[in-house]
């Protein structure tokens, strides 16, 4: 166990915090107001039963005669309405959220690739400045991670968009958000190993200068990945399976499917496996307190080499747990499951690309060369600087203007 507490915060991104609120009532019981009877030779009615309506032709009855009991009247209970059961997905829907799950993960993995490619640049001095490990992994130099973006585009234009009825009334969100989720869960883990986020990288290790601190820094970040990943796809499969279930109809009921994945799993425990004996080996030499090589949440407290693995381990299941919940809008307990105790160490959450405006998406001036159409769009663009400019913005935009907008607004 680590000597940090183990805290979660997304730089950047939106947190959906979901609240909840315990609603009690107090019924008050008052027993029926006692009135005297003018007879003193009359019997007492129990309490709680009806007094019986006087006649006004009634023979009075004698002294010392007990009353008749009346027969009470039943009174009509009202049946409840039973909820109706949503219907489950159709064939069709199921392929179309399927399909869209299948590609989140592409993305995923593609910028977790893209971390690790990142990292060792820089600590073989292959960054040149001012490019940073983090700037790096948000650059996507060689367009890995927009070729996968793009595909999540296609294939929900293939498979969502002729739906007869669209969207599936649950488990589905869009592109753009599957996209920019699978992303974010990305860099999210840069930010818990090494610090939210990593611009001057002085907490990073170079070959050239602690060869053994770059080995473990580099094993953490792509073992953690590698779990990550490992995690969102079995959550996918076990969710896949959950669809062709005619009695999962609603989100909480597939979130209750998905939740055994975390306690019983084997490719997840391979892949946690994996991470300890591989930073065990790697880490092994290390010449400083590990809590000096990494400067996020995963290293607070000057934890030991075992305290990082786990923290390493809850934020892989953390990040995959909490993409899922908003690639598919559902509402699993994240917190609960990342660890197996509810202790506030994930949060829900719904990730979106960092708020970038034209501003920060396109040129102030344009070569001459360019065409009339990228002319006015980048003219359009400056005219207001301040507008937020998203993914699904850049899918839109005319063909001609697209290789203008800066690689992390795409």
């Amino acid at each position: 166990m680590p000597n940090a507490s183990i805290r979660r915060s997304f730089a950047g991104t939106l947190v959906i915090v979901a609240l909840g609120v315990t609603v009690w009532s107090t019924a008050a019981q008052a027993g029926p107001t006692a009135v005297p009877t003018p007879t003193p030779v009359a019997t007492p009615t129990p309490a709680g039963t009806p007094f019986p309506t006087p006649t006004p032709s009634a023979t009075p009855t004698p002294a010392g005669t007990p009353l008749p009991t009346p027969t009470p009247i039943p009174i009509p209970t009202a049946t409840p309405t039973a909820t109706p059961t949503p219907p489950p997905l159709t064939k069709a829907q199921q392929a179309c959220v399927n399909e869209m799950n299948k590609n989140a993960e592409k993305v995923n993995k593609a910028q977790l690739k893209e971390n690790e490619r990142c990292l060792k640049d820089f600590q073989r001095g292959k960054l040149d400045p001012p490019m940073t490990f983090d700037a790096c992994k948000i650059a996507d130099r060689r367009g890995r991670v927009q070729r996968a973006k793009d595909k999540t585009f296609t294939r929900e234009a293939k498979k969502c968009d002729p739906l007869a009825v669209p969207p599936p009334p649950f488990a589905y969100t869009d592109f753009a958000t599957v996209n920019a989720i699978a992303v974010s869960g990305a860099w999210w883990l840069t930010h818990e190993i090494f610090g939210p986020p990593v611009f001057d990288d002085t907490d990073l290790a170079t070959k050239a200068g602690d060869p053994e601190a770059a080995k473990c820094q580099l094993e953490v970040l792509k073992r953690a990945g590698k779990l990550e990943n490992t995690v969102l796809k079995e959550l996918i499969k076990a969710k896949k399976r959950a669809l062709k279930d005619e009695t999962v109809g609603t989100d909480s009921e597939l979130a209750e499917r998905l939740a055994a994945v975390f306690s019983a799993n084997a490719r997840i425990e391979r892949a946690r496996g994996a991470l300890l004996s591989g930073v065990d080996r790697k880490c092994a030499a290390l010449q400083v307190p590990p809590g000096e090589i990494f400067a996020g949440d995963c290293g607070e407290g000057d934890p030991d080499l075992r305290g990082v693995e786990f923290c390493a381990i809850v934020t892989a299941h953390c990040a995959a747990c909490a993409m899922l919940n908003a690639f598919d809008d559902l509402n699993l307990d994240c917190d609960q499951l990342d660890d197996q105790v509810a202790n506030g160490s994930c949060p829900l959450f719904a990730v979106v690309s960092p708020s970038l405006t034209n501003a920060d998406c396109f040129p102030s001036s344009i070569p001459d060369s360019a065409s009339r159409t990228a002319r006015i769009c980048v003219a359009l663009a400056n005219a207001a600087p301040d507008m937020v400019f998203t993914p699904l913005d850049y899918q839109n935009m005319p063909e001609e203007c697209k290789y203008l907008v800066n690689p992390i607004c795409r």
